[in-house]
């Protein structure tokens, strides 16, 4: 898989599934949508890409360096040029120190001097080598190179479901040791093999393989049977943006079919002609390691012909040759007959609960069955079986029978084609999708950081304008008239109390029914608009992620109901909108004394026009140019002989008789208020100036709290359309 050399600075991520029993490993470029391809590790006819979970350290002669060994060429090293194992290792409890071979070591104690840590950073450390750096020794030394040199990776290791937090923290640090000492620039993180196997089922309803009619799965739940675990997982949709995953773990996290190769291994054993021989000879952890693995390859062949037929009960299926510690070799065959699998099935794994293999895994799919119909109230539509041992035939059976699959419409099993190779393709897939998800949400951050907040600001004089108009649109003639026909009824003494009752009664209009709703139409359709442009600009970043059309985005608010306050805290995103009613009211607040000012002198043209009335009737008799001045105290005949302003500022401050109030027609009066608030722009100025303010004023702290607003939600759309980053389809049958 050697790349040209321009591709050297992609990055690339390799899923690593070093498994108990088996490991395969998966490379695609972070930046393809191309299937992760299974990279070669040995080149041994008609074997899959697995190489058996096996390390061995060989010197080829006394004397010389000793080399590191994986996979199917630690079965046939002479034992005398394998050394023994280092000192400073701790063996197996209850075995001897033996030969540093080392065969099915993946365990959750990687503590320092334990021997699962030592053959741990053996095996990933050649394994690496292998894949990264030429062989010199070989004759075709770039054979198993599949990483370009000078590449950056991202390794995606595999952990059982039910490690603990603590356990996952303690492998991942191992693993990264081994990875950066040998490239400090290499990256390494560990993910749930359940994550894995649940990103290679979202290939079920996605992909160009599975044609246009393919149909959505639904629900699933994903067996991982491995060789150390059987893992459970429960995706719960497919559909929309409801995909979630959930790993179940009830049942014995244990099960795993190696627990079948030991059972193997003890009745060949114990079936061979020689067994007292036999069972000393494999107390040595290589000659041990030697029989396991020829049993391991017997359990999977005897499966693998099961599945078309019985199997021969003479038929050989695997062989080691065996060596005492005396140098005799003893061949030991390994037949399966029929009734021999099935006595090794229903062997008791554990003296307490007296279970046998096959009967664990019905309880443990019965448990899985039960809490899946409390938590969800149905059966998972799509059973996937993963991993070598989903092989099984009764495995297979006993899954179909547990879940009634293939049994009701719409519910079905399957298998995946290759399903040794389903968690190292889902590692990368991992990988690649969280680098994937890692750029997404950094351009997504971006975009609410910078681009949402420059798109309010942009758009608050238009918001601004449309609010001004709502708070001063209609006030001459709804709230300045009838005070000032409430004036000419006596109910004010003075017209310098109009200012405060008109904004008073400006802001009851505003706060009530009528005014709310007005700013509540306003508010959704700057809203709306607003989030149009977002979304049309959120989608070209999610088209460069392959996100479907609608699925990264936020949702236009509701049109207004019958209460339309309620109806927009309600809805979403409106939480830090409600900033905009509280700084419409601020804003009201800071103009009050300018507006009443503005106010009053326009009202008091309903005094000059009082005033010219009773000066039109006065000139009517000459006792009446005498007898009103007298009566209001000068105002008159000051209004006329002293001029318009000082009367004005005289008629505010003073009580006009109501006599004098009431001259002149109400049509008069108002007919001079409204062309003196006109003539003053008493509505646009106060509109204008609303509008200034409130972009001058609260421009900063309503573009801060709808962008964090706005932004709260893109980042829970982020993380809804992070689910349909993937989509890639492995040939699922």
């Amino acid at each position: 898989m050697m790349e040209t050399t321009e591709s050297a600075d992609r990055f690339m991520v390799a899923g690593f599934d070093l498994g108990h029993a088996g490991t395969a490993v998966a490379t695609l470029w972070a930046d393809s949508g191309e299937e992760p391809s299974i990279v070669t590790l040995h080149n041994l006819a008609g074997h899959s890409q697995v190489h058996p979970t096996a390390v061995a350290r060989y010197v080829d002669t006394p004397g010389s360096a000793a080399v590191t060994i994986v996979g199917h060429p630690c079965f046939n090293l002479l034992e005398e040029h394998v050394p023994s194992l280092p000192d400073s290792i701790d063996p197996d409890p209850g075995a001897a120190a033996g030969k540093d071979m080392h065969l099915a070591f993946k365990s959750q104690d990687v503590s320092p001097g334990s021997r699962a840590r030592y053959a741990t950073e053996l095996f990933v450390t050649r394994v690496i080598r292998q894949l990264t750096e030429p062989d010199l020794r070989p004759e075709k030394p770039g054979e198993f190179v599949a990483i370009p040199p000078d590449t950056q990776v991202h390794w995606v290791f595999g952990v059982p479901s039910g490690w603990k937090s603590a356990t996952r923290k303690a492998y991942e640090e191992l693993l990264r040791r081994v990875v950066t000492g040998l490239h400090p620039d290499h990256e390494v993180e560990v993910t749930p093999e359940s994550r894995a196997a649940m990103l290679y089922s979202r290939s079920l309803s996605s992909g160009p393989k599975r044609g246009a009619g393919a149909q959505d799965p639904g629900s699933v739940l994903v067996i991982d049977m491995g060789s150390l675990t059987t893992d459970y997982t429960y995706v719960e949709s497919y559909t929309g943006a409801k995909l979630r995953e959930e790993p179940l773990d009830d049942g014995n996290p244990e099960l795993g079919a190696a627990l079948i190769d030991q059972l193997l291994m003890r009745r060949t054993i114990e079936r061979h002609r020689d067994r007292d021989l036999l069972d000393r000879a494999v107390s040595d952890n290589y000659q041990h390691a030697r029989l396991l693995f020829a049993c391991r390859q017997a359990k999977e062949r005897y499966f693998s012909l099961s599945a078309e037929g019985p199997v021969p009960d003479d038929a050989e299926l695997g062989h080691a040759s065996i060596m005492t510690v005396t140098g005799e070799k003893i061949p030991v065959p390994v037949r399966v007959p029929s009734g021999l699998m099935n006595e090794i099935l229903d062997t008791p794994l554990d003296e307490q609960a007296g279970q046998g293999w096959r009967e664990t895994l019905g309880s443990e799919l019965a448990a899985v069955r039960t809490k899946i119909l409390e938590r969800y109230g149905t059966m998972p539509q799509t059973i996937l079986l993963t991993g070598g041992a989903s092989r099984m035939p009764f495995a297979q059976d006993m899954c179909r029978a547990a879940f009634a699959a293939d049994a009701e419409p719409g519910r079905s099993l399957v298998i995946g084609q290759e399903p040794e190779y389903a968690i190292a393709r889902g590692l990368a897939i991992a990988g690649r999708t969280r680098h994937r998800i890692d750029r997404f949400n950094a351009e997504t951050a971006t975009f609410t950081q910078v681009r949402v907040p420059a798109l309010i600001k942009e758009n608050l004089e238009p918001l601004a304008t449309a609010l001004g108009e709502i708070m001063f649109s209609g006030l001459v003639d709804q709230q300045l008239c009838p005070a000032i026909l409430r004036w000419r009824r006596g109910e004010f003494e003075r017209l310098n109390e109009l200012g405060p009752e008109v904004i008073r009664a400006r802001e009851e209009y505003i706060k009530g029914p009528q005014g709310s709703a007005r700013q509540s139409q306003v508010i959704r359709d700057w809203y709306n608009e607003i989030i149009r442009v977002i979304n049309q600009e959120a989608q070209l970043v999610a088209n460069k992620y392959e996100v479907p059309s609608g699925n990264f985005g936020l949702p236009p608010l509701d049109a207004p109901g019958a209460s339309p306050d309620a109806d927009i805290n309600a809805a979403a995103g409106l939480a830090a909108l409600r900033v905009i009613a509280n700084t419409a009211a601020t804003i009201m607040t800071l103009i009050t004394a300018w507006l009443t000012a503005f106010i009053i002198a326009v009202a008091a043209e309903a005094a000059a026009a009082a005033a010219t009335a009773a000066g039109a009737a006065s000139a009517t008799t000459p006792a009446g140019v005498v007898v009103i001045p007298i009566i209001v105290g000068g105002a008159v005949v000051g209004f006329i002989w002293r001029g318009k302003k000082v009367m004005l500022r005289k008629g505010m401050e003073k009580r006009l008789p109501l006599w004098m109030r009431k001259v002149g027609t109400e049509n008069y009066i108002l007919g001079r208020v409204r062309k003196k608030a006109a003539a003053d722009q008493l509505e646009a100025k106060g509109a204008q100036s609303f509008a200034e303010k409130f972009v001058t004023e609260g421009g900063e702290q309503i573009t801060s709290d709808i962008s964090a607003c706005v932004a709260n939600q893109l980042t829970d759309a982020a993380e809804r359309a992070a689910l349909f980053i993937e989509r890639h389809d492995f040939g699922i049958a």
